[in-house]
């Protein structure tokens, strides 16, 4: 399980822990719930280094329908070696290979493992549930800190830095609804430089005011989060100075961008990432969204599993990633776009991403739509949707499977309360089309 341990031992320093009970104790620290960090040796740390090595001499190329030479390779090594794909009894590429869906990932995530693979740098990283039902992803910490590089090259595309240092906080993740795991780290791959993770929500911390005389102290370098905690920062009378914002999991309106963007004087790029391959694209003064990695192959596929031509919207599909517990070959991911190319240059447009919700309660407050995710994931709801009216009325549409249609009425009531309508019904097996696991629409807030 990842973030048992507190950060690796064998790589702090003196300075460093002191610098970490610093970030723990100080007097306006929220409630910190957890301990975490990067958990890398020195070989660990040696081959993230590469890895950013590699993004700066070999950034991603190829033409339509010409995957990049390493595609070859590892595909014939997932076909050779890991069980799910050996079914398909193929040793080689080819563009009509069978597509992998989500549902492999959440049932049978043990036959992504390739044979003879040791198990002993394996960490399971819990998605927040933000599209569909909560996975389990198999990592190592080479493969998380590996968003570390990815981030930093995206940052200083759109001029922004991520210098590090010791004693500095060059991170603050930001959530905001009602729980989540919260914990400062100190990280090796930036030289001792603070991570934090907070929950801007009011119920975290001593006092209202300690969320903006935390922030004010340590000042992050970047800031990442939500478009939901993004706002809540923006409402909050703070005065910091980061040298970029990140938003991810959900889709960044244009005008979030820009009020970000005239709030703190910095760039605001749009992330799209994921946990099961991390980063893959990001966007920043561009309408497109530059691909990051170059060991990620990224194809867009038709409802037939075959590649769209240029500029025709399919399903985003990727090949490639950084676990060695969960190698990805055609990944279908549930996302839509299209690609176009600059030359050998591939860009993703017009991107499907998560839209944010918030849905409100009788008295005027408002939930996070992660909050209502996170009320349910434990049910076996395979597909569902909620929908919020101007009259604030609730209903809730779920694939019918083995949870009673009282047990989700409870669960709902107890997180909206009595003063809103709520309607829970079954769906029909035509009902629920979208591919998306979870689909979240208010009428309120459009």
């Amino acid at each position: 399980m990842a973030n048992q341990n507190a950060a690796d031992e064998t790589l702090l320093t003196d300075s460093d822990r002191r610098f970490l009970l610093a970030l723990r104790h100080h007097p306006a620290a929220p409630h910190y719930n957890y301990e975490c960090g990067d958990m890398l040796d020195s070989n660990d740390l040696y081959w993230v280094r590469r890895f950013e090595e590699s993004l700066r001499l070999c950034p991603p190329r190829w033409r339509p329908g010409q995957p990049p030479p390493w595609v070859a390779d590892f595909a014939q090594r997932c076909l050779t070696e890991v069980p799910y794909y050996q079914q398909y009894g193929r040793n080689q590429w080819s563009a009509d290979l069978p597509s992998l869906g989500r549902a492999v990932l959440r049932e049978v995530p043990e036959q992504l493992v390739p044979v003879g693979m040791p198990l002993d740098k394996m960490v399971v990283f819990p998605t927040s549930g933000t599209t569909g039902n909560h996975l389990r992803i198999p990592s190592h910490p080479v493969t998380a800190a590996c968003y570390l590089p990815l981030l930093r090259k995206a940052v200083e595309a759109e001029g922004g830095r991520l210098q590090g240092g010791p004693g500095r906080v060059s991170i603050a993740l930001l959530f905001y609804q009602q729980s989540t795991l919260t914990y400062p780290s100190i990280s090796n791959f930036l030289e001792g430089a603070g991570f934090l993770k907070l929950n801007l929500h009011e119920n975290q911390w001593r006092l209202p005011q300690h969320r903006i005389d935390y922030l004010e102290t340590w000042n992050p370098e970047v800031i990442s989060g939500n478009p939901l905690s993004l706002a809540e920062l923006a409402r909050l009378e703070i005065k910091l100075t980061p040298s970029a914002i990140i938003s991810t999991a959900m889709a960044l309106l244009p005008g979030d961008r820009l009020q970000l963007q005239e709030r703190f004087g910095c760039p605001v790029l749009d992330f799209y990432s994921m946990s099961e391959c991390r980063c893959v694209a990001s966007r920043g003064r561009d309408a497109r969204y530059s691909l990051l990695a170059q060991d990620v192959y990224v194809e867009i596929l038709n409802s037939q599993g075959l590649p769209c031509p240029p500029g025709e919207r399919g399903e985003i599909t990727l090949t490639g990633g950084r676990s060695p517990f969960q190698p990805l070959l055609r990944y279908r991911t549930g996302d839509f776009a299209a690609m176009t190319w600059d030359e050998d240059v591939p860009y993703l447009v017009d991107l499907e991403g998560r839209a944010p919700v918030r849905f409100y309660r009788a008295d005027g407050s408002w939930l996070n739509n992660i909050d209502v995710t996170c009320v349910l994931r434990d049910l076996p709801l395979r597909q569902f949707c909620l929908h919020q009216a101007r009259d604030l009325s609730l209903r809730f549409v779920f694939r019918a499977g083995p949870v009673s249609e009282s047990t989700v009425t409870q669960r709902l009531r107890n997180l909206f309360g009595d003063g809103i309508a709520l309607e829970v019904v079954g769906a029909g097996g035509q009902e629920l089309l979208e591919n998306k696991w979870i689909s979240y629409t208010s009428e309120v807030d459009p």
